[in-house]
């Protein structure tokens, strides 16, 4: 029946972003591509629905480095989503996000920057004022402008995705350690410019911190598993 179709399709996309967790992209891409395939040859076809395994694909493409590829995809669920949410509802923040992203990745640092602005925007709209997804958000803004060489604006954004993810993540939580070892580090490139007598003290900071040292994440990336965020 209907429902049984639909359980189909929605399980493939599940199964797609299992292997996509594991790091197996091809073995996703297959999943994800079944999982679009038994949304459009429905009937009726599934568009709405196909939004969310469009996105998969179109973030394989992205990790690849696929870009255009990629870029292609991720518009076209973004179409798909506007067309049945409006324009910038918080469907479409974490397909707006991968955007972002291909445009860091490329150096398209300004289109980046609009990006992740609009997202925020949204963000700020839909969601609790403090929340991890707009914590992430900030982050990826200053990334941008460290890649700009603006750091004094990186380590505000930092500072501010910093202070909402202490509000609601655990105090042992890597993404708190993550964002502080960014922080130590603007930290050092400004007392050396500025202040180099003061280096000294934030390499202290930093040894602290490097103790539970994990591997930073420049930003983060979404997949669509059907109503749950994979990051």
């Amino acid at each position: 029946d209907q429902t049984h179709k639909d359980d189909i399709a929605k399980i493939n996309n599940l199964i797609g972003s299992t292997y996509y967790n594991k790091g197996d992209l091809d073995k996703a891409l297959e999943y994800y591509e079944l999982a679009y395939g038994l949304m459009m040859n429905d009937k009726p076809i599934r568009i709405k629905d196909s939004a969310r395994p469009l996105t998969n694909i179109g973030l394989i493409y992205h990790r690849k480095g696929q870009y255009d590829r990629a870029l292609e995809l991720y518009l076209k669920s973004i179409e798909i989503f506007e067309i049945y949410y409006g324009k910038e509802h918080i469907t479409t923040t974490k397909t707006l996000t991968n955007i972002g992203n291909i445009y860091t990745e490329t150096r398209e640092y300004q289109r980046a920057l609009q990006y992740y602005e609009n997202i925020r925007r949204i963000q700020q709209q839909y969601s609790p004022s403090d929340h991890l997804a707009t914590a992430m958000t900030l982050n990826n803004i200053a990334v941008v402008y460290k890649k700009l060489n603006e750091i004094h604006r990186a380590l505000e954004y930092y500072q501010r995705s910093l202070d909402m993810k202490q509000r609601i993540l655990p105090p042992d939580h890597n993404d708190i350690r993550v964002t502080m070892m960014n922080i130590a580090d603007i930290n050092t490139e400004i007392n050396r410019l500025y202040y180099p007598v003061l280096c000294c003290k934030v390499s202290a900071v930093k040894s602290t911190i490097l103790k539970n040292r994990e591997p930073r994440c420049k930003f983060i990336y979404y997949s669509e598993i059907l109503g749950h965020a994979s990051i």
